[in-house]
């Protein structure tokens, strides 16, 4: 592309201020390496351009060492403007950038998101419409859990832990499920995966939560259900079938809307 041909017409017509602009508008939409170019003609140029005047080809390279010749055309409107249009696509370019990392931080810590070991071969992986994987962890507050043991009831499984910010924020919502079913055939546990007892004690008594804790000190049940970020919630019906998974926090919204509070609460009343 020849650059300087490009702006030569904006170059001798119309005012000063005019062509600045024009001057500014063309060299915006070129290519970042075609800008530099242009800037480094403009603050080498040996005079101001005047109307009608051609434009001179840029200035030979002078030899290492040696100063560069600079006139007070440097501080042209012109220049200046390019300048300002230059730094600014810079800025934005690296704003965008650093935006776009941050995102990716936040979404990877908030969302608990993390690479599990694969379950072992031959190990049972949950799959919708098949048997739920069965399990026997130890309880936070003493005793295990089998997941045998309820059957006959609709069960829902979270996995989750203290640090997964989702986990913190839905864990309210699923309190409110346990009370809005209570007393139905439902039992609702919740996983955590590979802490120590004290913090999720301190976590759930920060939270009002009775809800019950299973401790996966080891992640083998996490992997058997192919968890691969936190939380992550599992609905298993009354003959011990996964029905429905979902790897996410809840949904604050209406019964129509998927995985809210009262979808699932009709989703429970549906297999009962």
């Amino acid at each position: 592309m020849d650059l300087l041909r490009l702006v030569q017409p904006y170059r001798i017509a119309g005012s000063r201020a005019a062509a600045a602009w024009r001057v500014v508008r063309l060299i915006s939409e070129q290519s970042p390496r075609s800008q530099l170019l242009w800037l480094e003609h403009m603050r080498c140029r040996p005079g101001p351009v005047r109307s009608g005047q051609k434009i001179a080809e840029p200035p030979a390279v002078a030899p290492k060492g040696s100063a560069s010749p600079r006139s007070p055309a440097f501080l042209t409107l012109p220049f200046l403007f390019a300048r300002v249009v230059h730094w600014v696509v810079v800025v934005y370019r690296r704003a965008l950038i650093g935006l776009t990392l941050a995102a990716a931080v936040i979404v990877g810590t908030g969302c608990g998101a993390t690479h599990l070991t694969p379950a072992a071969s031959g190990a049972a992986t949950a799959r919708i419409g098949a048997p739920a994987p069965d399990l026997s962890l130890l309880l936070l507050d003493g005793g295990t859990e089998e997941l045998a043991r309820e059957r006959g009831k609709v069960v829902l499984l979270n996995f989750w832990a203290t640090w997964c910010i989702p986990c913190r924020e839905e864990m309210p919502e699923l309190q409110r499920l346990a009370d809005d079913l209570r007393g139905e055939q439902f039992t609702l546990l919740t996983i955590d995966l590979q802490e120590d007892s004290a913090a999720i004690e301190a976590f759930r008594q920060d939270l009002g939560l009775r809800l019950p804790v299973l401790l996966d000190e080891d992640g083998g049940v996490t992997r058997s259900y192919g968890v691969r970020g936190l939380p992550a919630t599992f609905l298993i019906d009354q003959h011990g079938e996964l029905r429905q998974q979902r790897l996410g926090p809840l949904v604050k919204s209406e019964a129509e809307t998927p995985w809210s509070r009262a979808w699932i609460a009709n989703q429970v009343r549906t297999f009962l």
